[in-house]
């Protein structure tokens, strides 16, 4: 395996780094004219990268699939290895990466500066242009409060064990993927982890996306893009279940569906209608891995129905786009009117050479597992019934203001009682009945908060259930207050003047037995 190591810098790009790669029949001019590297340039310059090790033979897994079914059968001599770009934090010569190769026991603090200050990878591909295959490079971090879908890559540098806390990104090739299959691609890389399937390269992926009868009006191979029921029935091609959402004109269940989903670790696919100074140019398909939250909830939040969600404080989303590159920020605008929202990537970032982009939201795919049953709409329904029904009608009658914000997401038994062994705001009594309690591995969860980011009380819901059965797990409180106000809802004469929904009833009776 060749390898050589280059010094990184704001004035020495990822192209320059590159002259030495012999790329067979792809001249260096295409490399240039990607504008990916701009996009990944900024991306290793903001995150302090020194050094780069360049592997000029590199076998990645998901390219050999492709190659072997398309670019092997071509007339064109295309290779079969790729090349690896590996980034660091740290200076460092080549020769004293010579040194910790030969002398491991005497480099043991050379080894570990490597893996401390390890960036990550992007995988070369040997084709003409659209070359920016797998690319795992650690999230940046901020001031902001947000939210990532990542996983854990082990990496293998010349028997060099290291490691990278990412979620796998590559370009469109427009031949065996378009927008469409890199987006699943992305989102298969969290979902493969999270619910042990097999994770398809971008050739299976179009592969199964076109054996419905959409692609009897255009050619598989090469592909120019996937209808939106294609992309679905990849979905189920895969082992889960597609759940798809209506998003044109309501920014709020965009931002509770992240919010919701990207939690437990589901990255959902985004249909968009991309507009260049009110012109639709197209549509595209994105992959949303992340979400950042305003740090001003009072002046952020809006209420919808009933409910204050704490997802309507999300003022951007980090995506994959196969046209930008991994983790872009793409921002909301006109977040004070929820008809008509659009989104657009902060002044620095170009689309496909263009500045001059918004986005539209159109369609959410979920690509959820086949036990998560309840969908995220019927708890929302559940929630705003009790606040609606319960919750305001009692603090009404109650001097003291107790607004709630609530955050209503997906979790699993094992991590949720896990963080409520090491919570200490929860009394002994209700600890032990919960971490004791048999729960399923899916859950639903409605976490609510003061004004104040206290936490108040939270509802727990089976996630694999049917929807018209009773679905109400637990609750748990937090504050002298908010025990007063489950005991009180008890006896309160709100039960009996009102008839209440199932679920709400549901949940009132276990509160009163508990109370």
């Amino acid at each position: 395996m060749a390898y050589y190591v280059k010094q990184y810098s704001e004035s020495t790009t990822i192209i320059d780094a590159l002259v030495e790669i012999n790329f067979g029949t792809i001249r260096h001019d295409h490399i240039s004219e990607n504008k990916h590297f701009d996009y990944l340039h900024k991306y290793m310059c903001h995150m302090k990268a020194c050094t780069i090790i360049v592997e000029s033979d590199y076998i990645d897994r998901d390219y050999l699939d492709d190659y072997s079914n398309y670019y092997a059968k071509c007339f064109n001599d295309y290779q079969k290895k790729c090349a690896r770009v590996h980034f660091f934090s740290f200076g460092f010569q080549e020769q004293e990466f010579n040194d910790a190769l030969t002398k491991a026991n005497e480099s043991s603090k050379f080894i570990s500066d490597l893996r401390t200050n390890y960036l990550g990878f992007v995988v070369l591909k040997p084709i003409p242009f659209t070359m920016i295959g797998r690319t795992c490079l650690k999230s940046y971090s901020g001031n902001d409060k947000y939210y990532l879908v990542t996983r854990k890559y082990a990496v293998h540098l010349c028997g060099i064990e290291l490691e990278v806390t990412s979620l796998a990104f590559q370009e469109q090739d427009r031949t065996v993927s378009a927008c469409a299959t890199s987006a699943l691609w992305s989102a298969f890389q969290s979902t493969g982890i999270l619910f042990h399937h097999s994770i398809p390269s971008p050739y299976k992926i179009t592969e199964r996306a076109t054996q419905i009868a959409a692609h009897y009006t255009n050619r598989t191979f090469p592909n120019n893009g996937l209808q939106l029921q294609q992309m679905a029935f990849a979905v189920k091609e895969t082992g889960l279940e597609p759940i798809l959402l209506d998003a044109r004109n309501n920014q709020t269940l965009l931002k509770a569906c992240v919010n919701a989903y990207l939690q437990i670790g589901i990255p959902i696919i985004m249909a968009v209608e991309i507009k260049e100074e009110d012109e639709s140019i197209g549509l595209h398909a994105i992959t949303i891995t992340g979400f950042k939250l305003c740090p001003n909830r009072k002046n952020e939040i809006s209420k919808f129905s009933h409910l204050n969600l704490i997802s309507s404080h999300i003022s951007a989303l980090y995506v994959h786009d196969d046209q930008v590159g991994p983790f872009a920020s793409l921002e909301f605008i006109s977040t004070s009117n929820e008809k008509g929202y659009k989104m657009e990537y902060k002044p620095e970032v170009s689309w496909n050479e263009s500045k001059a982009v918004c986005f539209h939201p159109s369609t959410l795919l979920i690509p959820s597992y086949h036990k998560i049953r309840v969908s995220f709409l019927c708890i929302y329904n559940i929630i705003n019934n009790f606040v609606k029904c319960v919750w305001n009608p009692l603090i009404a009658s109650n001097t003291k203001e107790l607004d709630l914000f609530w955050d209503i997401h997906l979790s699993t038994q094992c991590p949720l009682k896990k963080e409520k062994l090491e919570d200490d705001s929860i009394n002994a009594q209700q600890k032990i009945a919960f971490l004791k309690k048999e729960m399923p591995k899916y859950i639903w969860v409605a976490d609510a908060y003061n004004k104040k980011n206290e936490a108040i009380l939270s509802f727990y819901f089976d996630a694999t259930d049917t929807e018209n059965a009773p679905l109400f797990l637990e609750a748990l409180h937090y504050t002298p207050d908010s025990s007063t106000y489950l005991k009180q809802i008890g006896s309160s004469e709100i039960t009996k003047k009102e008839l209440l929904e199932f679920h709400v009833n549901e949940i009132l009776q276990k509160l009163i037995l508990n109370n």
